[in-house]
């Protein structure tokens, strides 16, 4: 185990994220030694912690999840990053969409833009009332969906991947 945590340097990784091209990262993955499952459930571990977990401590939670699964720790990490300073506010902002649906809250969207124009002590009481509710329910069932969407796009876009190369090395 330990052995796995040295190979693994997330600033390793992230520069060499940093040299290669998004298609040549996403090819790196689908070029991944392995079972499709193996590959898409250590994508699923980081991408789930990614999304309930708040930005910073997701690797912190992912990382050793995968490790007691025996997952593959660069795809669990590489799927925290979900969540970054780009995409939280979009992501949370649907996460309290769905959530209010399941709620009786209305308005945490309102409330939100609200809090952002004028803040106030009211506002931030309001706030974590009704649209913190909405976003901790949103972001659990946001979650879990898209944990089960994500396992089947990457299972079976390995699958299709290594389909067409094998054509292709037999043409």
């Amino acid at each position: 185990m330990k052995e796995r945590i040295k190979k693994f340097r997330a600033k390793d990784a992230l520069e060499e994220l940093r040299k290669k091209s998004l298609r040549e990262n996403i090819g790196s993955i689908l070029n991944l030694k392995g079972d499709p499952t193996h590959i898409a459930m250590s994508f699923v571990i980081g991408f789930f912690f990614g999304l309930i977990i708040p930005m910073g401590l997701q690797t912190v939670v992912a990382i050793p999840v995968a490790l007691a699964l025996e997952c593959n720790l660069f795809v669990s990490w590489l799927a925290t990053l979900i969540t970054n300073p780009i995409t939280v506010v979009p992501i949370y902002l649907f996460a309290i969409r769905i959530g209010s649906l399941f709620t009786s809250n209305t308005g945490g969207i309102e409330k939100i833009t609200s809090l952002l124009q004028n803040p106030s002590l009211g506002d931030i009481s309001v706030f974590s009332k009704y649209a913190l509710t909405d976003l901790i329910i949103g972001i659990f069932i946001l979650a879990i969906v898209a944990s089960l969407l994500s396992f089947l796009f990457v299972r079976y876009s390995i699958i299709y991947y290594r389909k067409i190369k094998r054509l292709e090395n037999n043409a």
